[in-house]
């Protein structure tokens, strides 16, 4: 969390790196509700947050990101 004068701006942090080796497959990708999972926490967490940052592994870029 940040604090500009008397404002305080809340941070988000979604960690979509890795292998996904038990799942197979890009985790970042799979429908729920029909939208991918990402774009659905994403969604979720524009609600409580002024900033969200998305963390992929290095050279990892998940399919769904533009």
């Amino acid at each position: 969390m940040r604090t500009t004068g008397t404002e305080s701006k809340v941070s988000g942090v979604v960690l979509a790196g890795g292998t996904s080796q038990r799942l197979g497959r890009d985790k970042a990708a799979v429908p729920v509700g029909g939208e991918p999972l990402l774009w659905r926490v994403l969604g979720q967490l524009s609600q409580v947050t002024d900033e969200t940052l998305v963390v992929t592994s290095t050279g990892q870029r998940s399919s769904v990101l533009p």
